[in-house]
């Protein structure tokens, strides 16, 4: 059954971009209907309240109709402007102004942590101190509005989300972004924040976090490693060239060296002295 009009006009002015799919409605509207036995003639708001709270809990890859959200934007674009209203998720998040591996140090204590309280309980716990958190300088994010990808930074600090806490499948309302070789440059006044989470993004966000890290820290690896690899060769390079190796064979003698000889024996020598004195 379809939902009455006067859901479907609600959705249009919260959400015009992109557009949610009809069959996607559809469905949530009837679920919400049985589950908690709502009349829309007398339930009216409250059906549009909970239809509200299933849209921001979907993945909009499947609540969504492709093309009608972001628009498709090539990294080689100097500068243009998402003007919006456009409601996006959350993909992925990463703080890109710390090194991965005091990102992965942080990671590994917090695990340990839990570790720990679930051997020891909680009052073994409190004189640990508090459970460290993940250093803060700068947010990367991965942005969909279910069909479309967006790369994006934080231009100023955007205060809702925390590295390790915030969780994947917010939603948030993108309006007037700035966006620079394909990145969208966010800031408070750009984002209006929804909240809520996708149980099924949210399952893996430690492991793929965890993957990440490990990338980051193996390009670096492999970025040092080539670069002291280039450098000893062009020192090699430069010593072969500027010094060549001169031969021992081509080594000239001394006078001395030449009339004598330190390797015969002495009384050798002394009977070719009298042998010349006679003659």
């Amino acid at each position: 059954m379809a939902p009455p009009p006067q859901v479907t006009q609600w959705l249009q002015r919260a959400y015009p971009r992109p557009r949610v799919d009809q069959e996607w409605l559809n469905d949530c509207y009837n679920w919400v209907r049985e589950e908690y036995n709502y009349e829309p003639a007398t339930h009216m708001d409250q059906i549009i309240h909970n239809v509200d709270i299933q849209l921001l809990e979907s993945d909009l890859r499947d609540s969504m109709v492709p093309g009608t959200g972001l628009p498709q934007i090539s990294p080689d674009t100097k500068e243009t402007t998402i003007r919006g209203p456009v409601l996006v998720q959350v993909l992925s998040i990463m703080e890109i102004g710390q090194s991965a591996f005091s990102l992965m140090s942080v990671r590994q204590a917090k695990l340990e942590r839990a570790d720990m309280a679930g051997l020891a309980g909680e009052e073994d716990d409190e004189d640990e101190g508090p459970i460290p958190s993940y250093p803060r300088s700068m947010l990367r994010f991965e942005l969909t509005d279910g069909s479309v990808t967006l790369p994006a930074v934080e231009h100023r600090r955007l205060p809702d989300f925390k590295l390790g806490e915030s969780r994947l499948g917010l939603k948030m309302i993108l309006k007037n972004v700035p966006v620079r070789r394909g990145i969208a440059f966010l800031e408070p006044k750009c984002v209006v924040m929804k909240g809520h989470h996708v149980a099924d993004l949210e399952a893996f966000q430690d492991r793929n976090f965890a993957r990440a890290l490990r990338e980051r820290m193996r390009y670096v690896y492999n970025a040092s490693f080539h670069a002291i690899a280039e450098q000893t060769h062009d020192t090699h390079t430069a010593c072969l060239t500027s010094q060549p190796p001169t031969s021992q064979s081509h080594k000239p003698k001394s006078r001395r060296q030449s009339r004598r000889h330190p390797h015969t024996p002495l009384h050798v020598r002394q009977n070719a002295r009298q042998h010349q004195a006679y003659a």
